[in-house]
């Protein structure tokens, strides 16, 4: 394997990631979250399907992404619903 070749599949591989960071943040969701998101109550809608109560839209997700608006301040009061320990 020649530096090139191993130099373009890290160039592809940082490509992915910085994809996949992009478009969870477009649906506020972390890494976390997306992986394990049937074991979180909190993430599911009364059907038992996968629902991201912080979503606020594409847009404003990646404002707060990029720190260009504040964090909705809602976190507290979803759990608090739900019951749970904060």
């Amino acid at each position: 394997m020649t530096f090139d070749a191993f130099e373009g599949s890290a160039d592809e591989f940082v490509i992915t990631r910085c994809l996949l960071q992009v478009h969870q943040a477009m649906r506020n969701v972390t890494t976390n979250e997306r992986l394990n998101s049937f074991r979180y109550t909190y993430l599911k809608d009364g059907n038992g399907k996968f629902f991201n109560p912080f979503d606020q839209g594409i847009l404003r997700n990646l404002q707060e992404f990029f720190h260009f608006k504040k964090p909705l301040d809602i976190v507290s009061n979803v759990f608090r619903e739900l019951g749970e320990v904060v």
